[in-house]
């Protein structure tokens, strides 16, 4: 899989934004058992933005990388959509998000054992 060079770094810092504020929020989680933004900020916002440009930077020359693509792009926009449940207070839009990244994994686990094999 082919991944355009010029989008690496808006993904690196994604990613970083993410895992800091997810270890922010845990920490913070263990020492006041509080649900904080810092979390759905970062499982929902950050996360999402980065599997967008996962999405946007993988070539779609053939159906394996495409079919990722279109994987990516869907995660990516339920962690968006679960993000926006927060910022107009409705747990039931957030749990997109979650849904995103367990089903989500799931589908890029078994796409890339695929991709692998070929």
């Amino acid at each position: 899989m082919r991944i355009i060079r010029s989008l690496i770094n808006p993904k690196l810092v994604l990613m970083s934004c993410t895992c800091s504020l997810t270890g922010l929020a845990h920490i913070i989680n263990i020492t006041v058992t509080k649900k904080l933004i810092a979390d759905y900020l970062a499982w929902g916002f950050f996360m999402g933005l980065a599997f967008l440009s996962v999405g946007v930077a993988i070539n779609h020359d053939n159906k394996q990388n495409s079919m990722m693509k279109i994987i990516v792009i869907v995660c990516g926009t339920l962690y968006l959509i679960g993000f926006l449940g927060t910022v107009f207070i409705n747990e039931n839009i957030w749990y997109l998000a979650p849904f995103g990244y367990g089903l989500g994994t799931i589908l890029i686990c078994i796409k890339m054992m695929k991709i692998e094999k070929e």
